[in-house]
């Protein structure tokens, strides 16, 4: 207790890395990537994300630099530590391997690795590999990686990778993989620690674009997994309930894809951007459109359900079209296109 390995800002330094954030020309950058997407600037793009899930060992990326001629820089990106223990490993104290804050109008970097294997899992310390925050509007660092492998775990050791908040624009929180080596597979826990925009433009991302099959995927927090075209994500248990947020841009994901009913809890939300058919579905929580929506069943909005679509520019491209066999909108839910 007390004790500490500290990898903060040991990474890629700014405006470099696999996912580095966009310069801003004199204006804001954008944060970088790594576990979760970096947040945009408001002239600079977020990084994209890279790198293992289940055993991280890549270096977090610098965040985007103000450029335009100005001499304010992003935030480093967080190192990587890799434990591999035959033993114990009690962690009492701190691994950190966080990304840097971006100066004047730059982007946060994006939090790093740490990578454990051991026997035995003992103590009640913390790990983080957060992102760092992006100044003024400029992107936030996307989180990083924490992998964790264990033949037994008697602790308490609690877990962050979360993106960096500048004002709004957040990065997307990190990817925090926990497995026991006696278990086929192991759990996923995407957490964004709260940080929230309505806007999917400016909500942290946390993309899965790969063939993995887990026990439980726990979203929370305004974490947000964005399905790929090329996902087949498999699991046994999903809890998205509290404040958890799906982007659906296509591929195998059974809530999405498998054709049964399908329910958005109250505090969660779905950017539905892929053509899916399923047998019925409720909206308690909040649900935008891109597409047109079929159900075999019922349709229903909740006493709190809002269903919008997304916002159109110069041109029609996105409306509310609900095809199904019944139709309820309960007293308090909405439809809105405001």
């Amino acid at each position: 207790a007390g004790g500490t390995i500290n990898a903060d800002l040991k990474g890629y330094q700014h405006s470099t890395g696999p996912g580095e954030g966009i310069d801003g020309n004199g204006q804001c950058a954008g944060g970088a990537a790594y576990g979760g997407d970096g947040g945009v600037g408001n002239v600079g793009a977020g990084g994209s994300a890279y790198g293992s899930i289940t055993a991280p060992t890549d270096l977090g990326s610098g965040g985007g630099d103000r450029g335009g001629g100005y001499s304010t820089y992003g935030g480093a990106g967080g190192g990587a530590v890799k434990l591999t223990i035959s033993g114990t490993s009690t962690i009492s104290g701190v691994i950190t391997a966080n990304g840097g804050n971006g100066s004047t109008y730059s982007g946060g970097g994006s939090g790093g690795s740490v990578y454990i294997t051991t026997g035995i899992l003992a103590g009640a310390g913390t790990i983080i590999t957060s992102g760092g925050i992006g100044n003024s509007s400029a992107g936030g660092g996307g989180g990083g990686r924490i992998a964790v492998h264990y033949t037994t775990d008697s602790s308490s050791v609690t877990y962050q990778a979360y993106g960096g908040s500048p004002v709004s624009r957040q990065g997307g929180a990190g990817t925090i993989y926990t497995k026991d080596t006696d278990v086929a597979n192991g759990d996923l826990l995407i957490d964004n620690n709260s940080q929230d925009s309505l806007s999917d433009t400016y909500l942290g991302r946390t993309p899965i674009n790969e063939t993995i099959t887990f026990d439980a995927i726990t979203i929370q927090n305004y974490g947000n997994l964005e399905t790929g075209t090329s996902v087949n994500i498999t699991y046994t248990a999903l809890d998205w309930s509290t404040k958890g947020t799906i982007t659906d841009l296509g591929g195998t994901f059974d809530l999405l894809s498998g054709g049964g009913a399908m329910t958005i809890p109250e505090t969660s939300r779905l950017y539905a951007y892929t053509t899916r058919t399923n047998s019925s579905c409720t909206v308690n929580g909040y649900m935008e459109t891109r597409q047109a929506i079929t159900t075999a069943g019922d349709f229903n909005v909740g006493i709190s359900g809002i269903l919008t679509h997304e916002a159109n520019t110069t041109t029609q491209q996105y409306v509310i079209d609900i095809t199904a066999a019944n139709f309820t909108i309960a007293a308090g839910g909405t439809i809105n296109a405001d």
